[in-house]
């Protein structure tokens, strides 16, 4: 049906440069503006321009997703009135060809919006927030591993699994990398500090280990110990300290990657998680029924999926529309303001809805989709003959 006719091939030339126009337009604004934050981010965890350029990369497809349904609205609307103005929509209607093609053409362009977006929000967003996520772990790791076999002097402050590593540079000369402090608390209030002159790493071995050597090393132990329950205290009622003194000139020790960074949590969560696992349906037929539930996020999903034939038809009316007086100015606006509007409503909607259990889901579904075509479907089939009209200025 899309790709017939005449009127529906100039149509879909015109749709399709003004879609991919506006697509292209938000997306390098919408990079543009992040482009400092991720550039930030990657260069802070010892990044280069590729890693940016793919940070960059996996954060694309949220703004196409966002902007699908306006872009289509704005493609349909433009085509139309376009189409118009040159006279090309009254000449195939002279040749027998019905207006009534616009609005079936419209339906089957947010058909095509309405699979896009569900790949997009279901599967490629998905998948490029787990690679995002996955990507930036990386990059920390490689830091760190590059931080502690890098020679030279080194000032740095890291967390790992509760311990302050404090690394700056030396004022002796002599010096490879510089001093290191390490605070680790442990229970109860007790702690233990490690501090060296000098350190350096050799490495890595035939298993792919590594040995960090340590100058003037001194390591402080503090154990709180305290009365048991039922125990008269000692000294009081008061909690003491016992310390514990390490005072060595060298100390050799063996550590793996794995020791000094974090591995790499593979498992999906929140956004990660893909349509099918948020509530399409389909996990029933794995033996999950919990999981075939709709959530909210899967009823917001479904809503901007929707909101794609809808758009388009409310681009048909506002084309219809446009041929009046006031509609030469207001109809474009409006048209804009009532998807927005609509794709607020209808997220809100079968968001709430996913409370209501998978069928009250669906009919609160097929309810709200079926407002959301037939007010723009009403107006056409009172003024769709106006889109074809050439305009000459009356009202």
């Amino acid at each position: 049906m899309i790709g017939g006719g005449p009127m529906v091939r100039l149509l879909r030339r015109r749709t399709m440069r003004t879609v991919w126009g506006i697509l292209l337009l938000v997306e390098v604004i919408f990079l543009s503006d992040t482009f400092t934050s991720v550039m930030e981010r990657a260069v802070s965890n010892g990044g280069n321009a590729l890693d940016v350029a793919l940070l960059l990369l996996y954060r694309s497809p949220q703004m196409i997703d966002f902007a699908l349904p306006l872009a289509l609205m704005l493609g349909v609307y433009f085509a139309i009135t376009a189409a118009r103005d040159d006279s090309e929509l009254i000449i195939c209607a002279s040749a027998g060809v019905r207006w009534q093609r616009i609005p079936v053409y419209a339906l089957w362009v947010g058909f095509l919006g309405f699979v896009a977006s569900l790949l997009l929000s279901g599967f490629v967003i998905p998948m490029s927030f787990f690679a995002m996520r996955l990507t930036m772990q990386d990059l920390q790791a490689r830091y760190v591993v590059e931080q502690l076999t890098t020679p030279g002097p080194s000032s740095a402050i890291r967390q790992f699994e509760g311990r302050t590593i404090i690394a700056t540079p030396s004022s002796d000369p002599d010096a490879e990398r510089g001093h290191v402090f390490v605070y680790n608390p442990e229970a109860n209030g007790a702690w233990r500090v490690s501090q060296a002159d000098d350190w350096t790493v050799v490495g890595p071995n035939a298993d792919d280990g590594y040995q960090i050597q340590l100058e003037g090393f001194r390591d402080y132990i503090a154990d709180r110990s305290a009365p048991e329950i039922g125990q008269e205290p000692a000294d009081g009622g008061r909690a003491t300290l016992d310390f514990a003194t390490i005072n060595v000139r060298n100390v050799t020790l063996d550590f793996e990657v794995s020791q000094v960074v974090e591995a790499a949590d593979e498992a999906r969560r929140g956004h990660e998680l893909y349509l099918y696992q948020i509530g399409l349906g389909l996990p029933l037929a794995l033996g999950d029924a919990a999981a075939a539930e709709p959530t909210r996020r899967f009823g917001e999903m479904l809503a901007r999926a929707l909101l794609c034939p809808v758009a388009a038809l409310i681009a048909v009316a506002g084309a219809s529309w446009a041929g009046t007086r006031p509609g030469r100015y207001l109809a474009l606006p409006a048209a804009a303001v009532a998807v927005l509007v609509a794709d607020i409503l209808g997220r809100a909607a079968l968001g709430d809805a996913a409370a209501l259990g998978a069928q009250g889901f669906w009919l609160s579904t097929a309810a709200t989709f079926a407002v959301g075509l037939l007010v723009p479907l009403a107006y056409i089939l009172i003024r769709g003959e106006a889109m074809i009209t050439p305009n000459r200025g009356a009202g």
